[in-house]
């Protein structure tokens, strides 16, 4: 898209919003640049002005005539509006690839193992939960996805829930969820990723939907679990997210973020943002600025929910520790959790559920 002009691509049909900076955009801008050793003068003016009013031309000239040099890439203009309503798709598409374990038991035979399951269904699908979707690569979410990737003592785990309302843009949210956990996938297979760097894993992976004019937006959580440690490491755009489970009771839930109070964080890509790579502004770094980073200590038989938001605006903290008390099954918990939030929804969505139960080695059972 380089040589565009910004008035070529706006299309006439979006909302005035689309070309303002939300709060957290204009903090991650701040820091970002702080980082860079640069400074944006005008800053504190451009917020005390009537956002409403403003361009996207404005904010681009702008940053661009106090920059020194130019960054990397491209900025992002934080959506607003885009995650209000989940729609009901019939696509019988991949979400992603499951990824069988390929430890050696004799090499790794005093580490941690993870067992895991997964079950999700699509928003207004009828009970009980279809055969297949049971299978990252065979069920069907609506515009949830996911991935996971095992290999010897590496684990990767991850979701990513696209926003509903880019349809009213003509975006099928399905498409940029699948988007971006199939090319977690794919990097993660390369070895080239620490457990350590689920960050450094998802920004690379929103690089490439950028590269391929996938547009839409979407919530990410993406685990890093070291089978040699036992450390989980995480990074979190939005209000996807997991609990951990032990003995029993959830001692953990991850944090979710907010945007201007109406609707999460998430990743996006737009016509209009994918135009200003040519402006030097690295909009991945800014776009993924903020995003939550957490470590924690994993024990044996500990559980781990990875889900979206459809299962945790719908199952509560105690409910989770109900439906995990009355079976020792890992795919049965995750068929009783989905059955459970739909059943019961308070929020209908599409909902997908990954758990992961940290086992000896040569313990390790799929089931």
């Amino acid at each position: 898209m380089n040589g565009l002009s910004y008035n070529q691509l706006k299309p006439t049909y979006i909302d005035k919003y689309f070309y303002t900076l939300s709060d957290v955009d204009m903090k991650n801008l701040k820091s970002y640049l702080k980082e860079q050793s640069r400074s944006l003068s005008d800053l504190t003016n451009i917020e005390r002005n009537d956002q409403d009013g403003i361009s996207l031309d404005f904010y681009v000239n702008r940053i661009i005539e106090d920059m020194s040099e130019p960054l990397n890439d491209n900025y992002r203009y934080h959506h607003r509006h885009h995650h209000h309503h989940h729609h009901h798709h019939s696509h019988a598409t991949k979400h992603v690839y499951d990824e069988p374990t390929k430890s050696d038991p004799a090499e790794y035979a005093d580490t941690f193992a993870l067992e895991i399951a997964t079950c999700g269904v699509q928003k207004n699908t009828k009970l009980p939960v279809p055969h297949e979707n049971f299978s990252l690569t065979n069920g069907i979410f609506g515009d949830d996805a996911g991935f996971t990737m095992q290999r010897n003592h590496q684990n990767f785990i991850g979701i990513s829930d696209g926003a509903g309302g880019n349809l009213m843009y003509g975006y099928d949210p399905r498409l940029f969820s699948e988007a971006l956990m199939r090319h977690c996938s794919k990097l993660a297979l390369t070895g080239n990723y620490s457990i350590t760097e689920p960050k450094r894993l998802l920004s690379h992976a929103f690089d490439r939907v950028q590269t391929e004019n996938c547009f839409g937006s979407a919530t990410a959580c993406v685990l890093g679990i070291d089978g040699r440690t036992g450390q989980l490491h995480s990074v979190n755009i939005g209000d996807s997210g997991y609990v951990i489970v032990r003995q029993g009771f959830v001692i953990y839930r991850s944090k979710s973020q907010e945007m201007n109070g109406d609707c999460p964080r998430q990743l996006d890509v737009y016509p209009w943002t994918a135009a200003l790579k040519g402006q030097g502004l690295n909009y991945t770094q800014i776009s993924v600025f903020d995003a939550i980073c957490q470590s924690f200590d994993l024990e044996l038989n500990d559980i781990i929910i990875l889900s979206t938001d459809g299962l945790f605006d719908n199952v509560s903290d105690f409910q989770i520790e109900q439906i995990l008390a009355r079976t020792n099954s890992l795919k049965q918990a995750a068929n009783d959790l989905v059955t459970y939030a739909v059943r019961y929804y308070v929020k209908p969505d599409d909902i997908l559920v990954i758990m992961a139960r940290v086992t000896t080695n040569n313990n390790s059972l799929y089931g």
